[in-house]
């Protein structure tokens, strides 16, 4: 049986096809952006920062920027130990690190960045944090086991 005219379907338009200058000029684009904002926009880090802990406290230590709410958690460092951490968020010019110990909330110590980089990144917990976490009552953390005391 022979179709009919009014069944046939209208004739498509052949497809459009961008030039291809306009597919190199999204890619060009999209690499300047990452370039201008760093890979995926993620924030700049130190590859690693050693804390030295000669308290007599385990500490949990934190750190911010000045100014700002949020802590980014460093680690935790035992009693009288030293710790590298890797890969940690870098934080400007300034670093607040906030320490705790012992269920008890201690205190800010700003650093500078250039002290940081002198020390070759590395943290000593200063002493007024252990007279702090003591002066609001929390005891000395207990040593593992058999461990000999100091």
């Amino acid at each position: 049986m022979p179709l009919q005219p009014d069944t046939l379907a209208p004739p498509t338009p052949p497809a459009t096809r961008q030039p291809a200058w306009m597919a190199l000029l999204v890619v060009a684009l999209a690499i300047a952006a990452v370039l201008a904002h760093g890979p995926l926009g993620l924030p700049d880090r130190v590859p690693r920062l050693v804390l030295d802990n000669p308290t007599e406290y385990d500490e949990l230590v934190t750190a911010r920027r000045p100014g700002e709410p949020d802590h980014v958690v460093v680690s935790s460092v035992g009693r009288g130990s030293r710790l590298e951490v890797d890969d940690v968020i870098d934080l400007g010019d300034t670093w607040v690190f906030h320490f705790a110990g012992q269920g008890v909330d201690g205190i800010d110590v700003g650093v500078a960045r250039r002290e940081l980089v002198d020390g070759s990144w590395t943290l000593v917990v200063p002493p007024e944090v252990a007279a702090d976490l003591a002066a609001k009552g929390a005891p000395p953390t207990p040593l593992p086991p058999g461990v000999p005391g100091r």
